[in-house]
């Protein structure tokens, strides 16, 4: 497929970068920008969906909005409870200045900034919205109103934020569900990942069960991201692989692993050619 040929082209063109060894040096990789600012341990990070701010969020209490080009801060959200996991930018309008973050309270917190204000988010939050028995490892927004949230509960949960209300739960992981992606093409449905090692693709119309259950890694799948097809997600381990799967054939179609790379897999990132 168009998704499978662009990944392994991508892949291909950087290994090839080292000198005809077939592996990326380190040596040939270097940053662009540095976002500076946080003083604790930067846990999450979202871009929004026009492509010039990101959000992140750091143990030192504080969630920041940057602008990505500039490195520039726009704002600074103190947070109530310091243990935050995770972070996300409404990416459903490009414009967007409505955030959210969740961690260790339990708790996913709704802020939505005000674009004309010197101090956008000076208000405090818009929505906390209550009811996971686990820590908020992930929260993605599903569209302006509705947030999609995993837990260490071991469910995944989708959010009416306007009314503050759980609309449904999605239950079958036997361990913390770790991350949670929304399908670009329908957002409908959604992945998630989990320390039972496991990913799982759910529709949100048919939350009784799971369309998907993909089994192949042997640690905790601590991330899974869709790529922009709609068709493929990618996961992440602790058993230090990438693998592709694709939703209409239901099974793994590569694996990505190296002898010299032995640490597990806990964040990645699929770009907009990726599919």
């Amino acid at each position: 497929t168009n998704a499978h040929t662009q990944f392994r082209s991508a892949v291909k063109e950087v290994s090839g970068r080292d000198q005809g060894a077939g592996q990326l040096s380190v040596d040939s990789i270097t940053a662009r920008k540095y976002l500076k600012g946080h003083y604790g341990k930067v846990y999450s990070v979202h871009w929004s969906a026009d492509n010039e701010r990101v959000i992140s969020a750091s143990q030192d209490g504080t969630l920041i909005v940057w602008n990505g080009q500039t490195q520039n801060k726009i704002s600074l959200i103190p947070l109530r409870c310091s243990w935050v996991m995770s972070c996300a930018f409404d990416q459903t309008t490009p414009k967007s200045t409505t955030v959210a973050c969740g961690g260790l309270d339990n708790v996913c917190t709704i802020y939505v900034g005000d674009s004309d204000s010197d101090n956008p988010y000076a208000n405090g939050p818009k929505a906390e919205l209550v009811g996971h028995d686990g820590y908020v490892s992930c929260c993605r927004f599903a569209t302006a109103d509705k947030i999609i949230t995993s837990s260490g509960d071991q469910s995944c949960a989708i959010w009416d934020i306007t009314n503050e209300r759980r609309v449904a739960s999605f239950t079958g992981h036997t361990s913390d569900v770790m991350y949670t992606s929304i399908n670009p093409t329908n957002s409908n449905v959604f992945a998630s990942s989990s320390c039972d090692m496991q990913a799982r693709v759910w529709d949100s119309r048919a939350p009784q069960y799971s369309t998907h259950e993909f089994w192949g890694h042997d640690g905790d799948v601590n991330c899974v991201e869709f790529f922009s097809d709609g068709n493929t997600i990618v996961t992440g381990s602790d058993d230090a692989s990438l693998r592709l799967w694709d939703l209409r054939s239901g099974k793994e179609f590569a694996t990505f692993a190296s002898d010299q790379c032995m640490t597990g897999v806990t964040s990645l990132a699929v770009s907009h050619s990726g599919g």
